[in-house]
């Protein structure tokens, strides 16, 4: 996947569990071509999991297999991504609520929203014509100048 200077890398996929693992795979190269150069693009590909696995156990739809379209652009912040899929609508069309779950309440995950918002920047969601959308900045630090454990310490406040 290598896009050309102004167009997005793009990918596709039908929203099911084998298939996240698939796409991030096929993704991988175009997120390294985004990160600054010597950055690793695993925080990008971390919040890309985050993302698709919501979509494939949330929004699946009632067979499972919504169709799923990935774009990532070069940002000055960071990596631009945009996600849409045609599976089921975020409950009241909004995203959830920033704050973290209490993990005793929770018999397992429930932290995927906690962390997608702890590691990006300009989180939105929209539906329209029967899509989902969810664009968001995967913010890339360019040398010993940015702050690392930014991210991590914003997702526990």
């Amino acid at each position: 996947m290598r896009p050309e200077p102004g167009r997005p890398a793009r990918h596709a996929l039908r929203a099911r569990p084998g298939e996240v693992r698939r796409a991030l795979g096929r993704l991988r190269p175009a997120l390294a071509r985004l990160s600054p150069p010597g950055e690793d693009p695993e925080l990008a590909e971390i919040v890309l999991a985050e993302v698709l696995n919501n979509i494939v156990e949330h929004a699946g739809g009632p067979r499972g297999g919504a169709r799923v379209a990935v774009a990532l652009w070069p940002a000055a912040a960071g990596i631009l991504c945009r996600v849409r899929d045609d599976g089921r609508p975020l409950p009241g069309h909004d995203l959830p609520a920033a704050a973290p779950p209490v993990p005793a309440s929770l018999p397992e995950g429930g932290f995927g929203w906690v962390l997608i918002r702890g590691l990006t920047r300009d989180l939105a969601y929209r539906r329209r014509r029967g899509r989902n959308e969810l664009v968001f900045t995967i913010p890339v630090t360019a040398g010993p100048a940015a702050d690392p454990v930014r991210p991590r310490t914003e997702m526990v406040q």
